[in-house]
């Protein structure tokens, strides 16, 4: 994990609060699939949702992207007053320019109100600004390149931003306050009062005369969106929404409005929670979820649009704040790392119905699996209004098993009621090649069989010289180990004697206990998976007894309480553990290179280790991970809309649109792009999550770190399809066979009847 800086320096400069934000937002995600709702309460969830259906608008909106005032190409806060009267504040992507202004109608013009850029080229400062509803608000500032050597003893100054756009510093009393919780975001809420919230204990108000503090909630509550009207600040958290007086710090019966706004919000566990409430009136609320955008009244619940088919449903973007100042007029502020927009919804005529629909099936979903599958769906929905495409999930949240689901979509296909196009990631890809399920789009692949394409991932789906995949983004697993280890690792006995033995040669952990899962899985991927249904009774056997040896090198009593092995997940490919060699605190790593950023962290451990790095299994067989990859079906009736959408996947303008958390993209010069679009410094601090840290003179990510990369995955050769539903029956006990509850031998046996039952379905 790459340094992250003291939370009193605000949030560093802007570039570096875009990608810190965006890493957040993985992050959350990626808890999701950790964290996620019991049976029970989605039930009851399903049940309340159908008794209160939202109705679908038949107004069309207008979608259009508002011009920044002159000069601004970053936005840094964007608020409304009582009045209607926009007040924003932004620079340029430097960081070096900053000025404030006002617009009398909803951004069609500007006013500059004041301008910061000379206060902060005096010492080269950088600085983060909230503004409050009334146009006045709180800056932070600090000096830029002190705050990147030194972060830790930087000074942070700070200041309240008056309605003459004077800068007044706050009280003493204030500033300790605010130094002492170490606060990560503070909202200036009117005259009297700022919202504070922190990481270690929760969410106050902050008296802006005195410095007292209020709590109003713990640091466990999680905070997904706020709002602030006259004098009530209504806040949206996971499954909850809640009402508190600002006067008096009390919490409020949530209205009702409020309330069923929250519950159409709510979307994946740990994402933003935006929404925006019209001006002189208490009940009527606008909000999206990760499907629709919607107004909330007293009388009743809408559905405006689809986000799908604007650019809020682009996944490099997340909604920051919902502006109305109509009941069918609104603006929505975005963010995607890159300085973010402004963008206008107005409603204009009827809306037009689609006239075909395309079903895109994945079996699981949490957000952050298929965000390139996602992103390709917006592309195709923006160029085609009269197609609406739906990603249908087999398991979300796991509110059915995943082999359930998957026994519903056997039924699909052999039935004639499949989905257009199958998202292959999890599923038993050679058991529906057999059956002769998909269809041959050998043309999509040949017309991209060019050097612009890493060709060896691109034809990872190939049978008889025709085929039936295309994948989108991909990754590999890779060994970072000290030399002569790369030398055992043909078969599971040879890589765990000469993991065995290296434990015996230092008293540093051979690897991290909390990384056990990373290691299981990519054992599980490089010596189990590719036997498919070959899988034999001394296979499994020989995989537990290596996994308990490996299990017995390191002290795992505070992982099991929390982080069980049978709740693996084999898709989600979490990078991050070549930082525990960097720092010192583990001899190796068996670990993800699965987005761009995973790169950075091996070039930082070869600058302190310079170990190689080694794609599993061996040269003979260096698998890849082949991610969101799509076929169609033949079945299927919408051969040529399914074929344009394969097109559009591959296409140059695609590929450059992915993100650099979605997978390794397939375009090289996309790749090439997000390595140099890298954040880096000349001196990087790697950071753990258990208090490693180190200092790595860096710099810049250059044209030869791009070729080397390029080169070593053009070395790739052998793709690597996970079963999902057959990993999960590998793991199913693997807890009590490591803990030695169950021996390995009766382990064993229990495993292969389930194997046995699964493999004759």
């Amino acid at each position: 994990m790459v340094a992250r800086y003291n939370d009193n320096v605000g949030a560093l400069s802007k570039k570096r609060k875009g990608t810190i934000m965006k890493k957040m937002q993985v992050f959350f995600l990626c808890l999701l699939a950790i964290f996620t709702l019991t049976a029970c309460g989605q039930e009851k969830g399903k049940t309340e949702k159908k008794a209160s259906e939202p109705e679908r608008t038949k107004v069309a909106y207008q979608e259009s992207v508002v011009t920044l005032p002159e000069g601004v190409t970053s936005i840094e806060d964007v608020v409304q007053s009582e009045d209607n009267t926009l007040f924003l504040i932004g620079g340029n992507s430097d960081a070096t320019q900053l000025s404030y202004w006002k617009s009398k109608d909803n951004g069609n013009s500007w006013e500059k109100l004041a301008d910061y850029t000379n206060r902060l080229s005096e010492k080269g400062m950088d600085s983060t600004v909230r503004l409050a509803n009334d146009g006045t608000g709180f800056v932070q500032m600090w000096e830029k390149e002190k705050a990147e050597k030194d972060p830790e003893n930087t000074t942070v100054e700070r200041y309240f931003l008056e309605k003459d756009f004077s800068l007044k510093p706050v009280s003493e009393s204030v500033n300790e306050t605010l130094k002492k919780e170490k606060a990560y975001t503070i909202d200036k809420l009117n005259d009297e009062k700022l919202l504070l919230t922190s990481w270690e204990r929760g969410t106050f108000f902050v008296d802006i005369k005195t410095g007292k503090e209020t709590e109003i909630y713990s640091q466990k509550d999680m905070i997904l969106g706020k709002e602030v009207a006259k004098d009530t600040l209504y806040v949206v958290m996971s499954g909850k929404g809640e009402q508190v007086s600002i006067s008096t710090g009390k919490k409020e019966k949530a209205s009702a409005p409020f309330s069923k706004m929250v519950k159409l919000s709510e979307g994946k566990m740990g994402e933003p929670a935006a929404f925006g409430i019209l001006k002189n009136s208490k009940d009527t609320f606008f909000c999206a979820n990760d499907k629709h955008f919607y107004r909330v009244t007293g009388e009743k619940q809408e559905i405006l649009f689809d986000k799908s088919k604007t650019m809020l449903g682009d996944v490099s973007i997340s909604i920051s704040k919902i502006l109305p100042y109509g009941k069918d007029a609104f603006l929505v502020v975005t963010d995607d790392g890159k300085g973010g927009k402004l963008i206008r919804y107005e409603a204009k005529g009827e809306r037009k119905q689609a006239s075909k629909k395309l079903k895109v099936y994945t079996l699981k979903d949490d957000g952050f699996k298929n965000r390139a599958v996602k992103q390709v769906i917006n592309l195709y929905q923006r160029k085609h209004e009269d197609v609406d495409v739906e990603l249908e999930i087999g398991s979300e949240n796991n509110e059915i098993p995943t082999d359930e689901a998957l026994k519903k979509l056997n039924a699909r296909l052999a039935s004639g009621d499949a989905p257009d196009i199958l998202v292959l990631d999890g599923l038993n890809v050679e058991k529906y090649q057999n059956q002769k399920i998909f269809s041959d789009i050998t043309e999509v692949i040949e017309k991209n069989k060019t050097g612009d394409n890493f060709q060896n991932v691109l034809t990872t789906y190939e049978k008889d010289g025709k085929y039936y995949g295309l994948p989108l983004v991909f990754g590999a697993f890779c060994m970072y180990a000290p030399n002569g280890v790369e030398q055992e690792t043909k078969t599971l006995d040879d890589m765990t004697n000469s993991l065995v033995k290296l434990s015996k040669s230092s008293k540093t952990p051979v690897f991290g206990s909390w990384d056990y899962n990373n290691l299981n899985t990519i054992f599980y991927r490089s010596y189990m998976a590719p036997k498919g249904k070959n899988l034999s009774e001394k296979d499994v056997e020989n995989f537990y007894e290596n996994m308990k040896k490996l299990y017995g090198l390191v002290n795992m009593k505070e992982v099991e309480k929390t982080k069980k092995v049978n709740e693996s997940d084999i898709s989600l490919l979490l990078g991050g553990g070549v930082s525990f060699v960097t720092t010192g605190e583990t001899q190796t790593s068996f670990d993800y290179l699965s987005v761009i950023d995973d790169i950075k962290s091996y070039e930082l451990a070869d600058k302190v280790k310079n170990y190689p790095t080694t794609f599993l299994r061996d040269k003979e067989k260096m698998f890849f991970i082949p991610r969101n990859s799509l076929s169609i079906v033949k079945s299927s009736k919408n051969q040529d809309e399914a074929m344009e959408f394969l097109n559009l996947a591959i296409a140059n303008e695609t590929q450059d649109s992915l993100e650099a958390i979605s997978g390794l993209p397939m375009n090289k010069k996309t790749f090439a792009n997000q390595i140099k679009a890298t954040l880096t410094e000349n001196i990087e601090e790697v950071r753990t999550e258990t208090g490693g840290k180190v200092k790595v003179p860096f710099g810049e990510l250059t044209e030869e770190t791009v070729n080397k990369w390029i080169e070593k995955l053009e070395q790739l050769n052998t793709p690597n399809n996970v079963d999902e539903i057959l990993f999960q029956i590998i793991i199913k006990n693997m807890d009590d066979i490591l803990t030695g509850e169950t021996s390995v031998k009766d382990g064993t046996k229990q495993t292969m009847n389930r194997v046995k039952l699964y493999l004759s379905e």
